[in-house]
This record gives structure tokens, sequence and C-alpha cells, in this order.
């Protein structure tokens, strides 16, 4: 608990040891809105932590070199040639 106090303390700015204790009012008008949704908490969150999109991106584009690793591993007899700026597939 004094852990999650002093990280507290020190994301808000205040000494490590001082003691913070809310106002009860901003309790009492506090209504949970119940209707989270997956989407629309996903895009919140890519709007607010970009690295989570990026790292989202990566996760895709990692999955994309999976699947073209298994295509040369299926089709043995095809290898492909970068050539200049293109690419030639020769057997």
């Amino acid at each position: 608990m004094e852990l999650a106090k002093a990280a507290f303390n020190s994301s808000i700015g205040e000494a490590l040891e001082s003691a913070v204790t809310p106002d009860d009012e901003s309790f009492d008008n506090y209504t949970p809105d119940d209707n989270y949704q997956y989407p629309l908490l996903l895009e919140k969150a890519y709007k607010m932590r970009p690295e989570i999109r990026q790292l989202d991106i990566t996760v895709d584009l990692q999955n994309d070199a999976i699947g073209m690793e298994k295509a040369q591993w299926l089709l043995p007899s095809y290898s492909r040639e970068i050539t200049g700026g293109g690419t030639r597939i020769t057997r």
C-alpha cells in the first residue's frame, strides 16, 4: 500500500511521503458507465496510447512473415530472386 501511495504522489509531483486524501464530493457525483464496449475502448486506447497500435501492426507484420515462410516451405520447388528493383520467380 505504501508503494502505491508513493507512486501516486510521484505522479502528481508531491513528496513521496506526503499524505493525500481525496475530496468526498468527487466521489458523490460519480456515475460509472456500464456500457463499455470493447471496440470503443480499443479505439480510445489507440488514440491515447500509440504504442499499442504500433505493437498491433508489428504483430500483423510478423503473422504475414510467418505466412510467407510457410508458403516457401509448402512450395519448395520455387525460389524467389530479388534482382534490381523487381521480383522474378524461378524454378
